[in-house]
């Protein structure tokens, strides 16, 4: 176990012939779990933030088109600035994550992305609370 663990390593050197095999098994075999929770534990802290990171890949993509098409510097900040309002830094799939909820949960998370549009209408202050749910689900997000 200590050679596993490359803690101690030559205290007790290998005697025999098998003694010499069995060390060198337990030293690829520690060898091999210490590369295997190095590698989970790196794709663990890579897919903690996946959302920033495809994110940065699009800005990335537009950022290779609008240098490959020759884009002038005004459009090309007009565009820059058009990704990061509409993603924000993040970028998900909005329809898919809608699409796996609840049709009543779906409802609750559209009326409270859609509050403040909402609001800002005279017209829905005094509208059934119903019928204004109706209408901002099917309104496209």
């Amino acid at each position: 176990m200590s050679h596993m663990l490359c803690i101690g390593y030559g205290r007790f050197p290998p005697q025999s012939l098998t003694d010499m095999w069995l060390t060198l098994l337990s030293m690829i075999s520690g060898a091999t779990c210490y590369a295997l929770f190095l590698g989970h534990t790196t794709n663990l802290i890579q897919s903690l933030d996946s959302s920033r990171r495809q994110y940065r890949e699009k800005l990335k993509q537009v950022e290779e088109y609008m240098a490959y098409r020759k884009l002038h510097r005004d459009l090309r900040t007009r565009i820059t600035d058009y990704f990061e309002h509409r993603y924000q830094g993040k970028f998900f799939d909005e329809e898919m994550i809608l699409g796996e909820l609840s049709e009543r949960l779906r409802e609750d998370v559209i009326n409270y992305n859609c509050r403040s549009l909402v609001a800002s209408v005279p017209f829905f202050a005094n509208a059934d609370p119903n019928f204004v749910n109706d209408v901002v689900t099917k309104l496209k997000i």
